[in-house]
């Protein structure tokens, strides 16, 4: 596990496919926020898919969740603040702090593109991202609700590794499922692309 740990911060927590990269796609033009080392969007952009990319140059803790522990082994809020994030970086990711204003009116024409936000299923970024996007697609990366290892494996979530219960109950009540394609998966994770438009 911790090998698979290693690798999924040196490259992406989720494993791009080409249904998944295709379906996504063509929901573009996307903005991706919390975009890691760039993996995804180059994947995108190698495809002509116009994409914005960006992320935090370093880890912030100002999104964990109050009640978990530093350096927690889920992922949630794990290492110091102002630690280097998601190792070297794609020149297709724009570094900027937090970076909730590219969000705008100005980008709503865009499909907002979030890729496991809130480590170990707890903290705000996800939720704060959401809030500020007035656009009508969603395109939600990782574990969701009614499909993880939570119920079976002690220490996980019901609600999985990638998003805030608060952030899906919020997708859930503005939101309309669309489209679901699965990923392949790390050990104890069960991944996927959910498409959803707005209501």
């Amino acid at each position: 596990l911790d090998e698979a740990l290693a690798l999924r911060s040196a490259h992406a927590w989720s494993v791009p496919t080409e249904d998944a990269l295709a379906a996504i796609s063509a929901r573009a033009p996307l903005i991706e926020m919390g975009a890691g080392n760039g993996l995804w969007a180059a994947a995108l952009h190698a495809r002509g898919a116009d994409v914005l990319a960006f992320d935090t140059p370093r880890r912030s803790l100002q999104f964990r969740d109050a009640d978990a522990a530093d350096g927690a082994p889920d992922g949630s809020a794990a290492g110091e603040e102002g630690a280097p994030l998601m190792g070297e970086r794609r020149d297709c990711v724009h570094l900027c702090e937090w970076g909730a204003e590219k969000l705008a009116e100005e980008l709503a024409h865009r499909s907002l593109v979030l890729m496991w936000p809130d480590y170990g299923g707890r903290g705000s970024y996800g939720l704060g991202c959401l809030r500020e996007y007035s656009g009508s697609c969603l395109i939600l990366v990782g574990e969701w609700r009614g499909s993880t290892f939570g119920a079976h494996a002690p220490g996980r979530l019901e609600t999985g590794q990638s998003f805030s219960a608060e952030f899906q109950a919020e997708v859930e009540a503005k939101f309309q499922l669309e489209q679901v394609v699965p990923l392949p998966s790390w050990p104890y994770i069960l991944d996927r692309v959910a498409i959803w438009r707005r209501r």
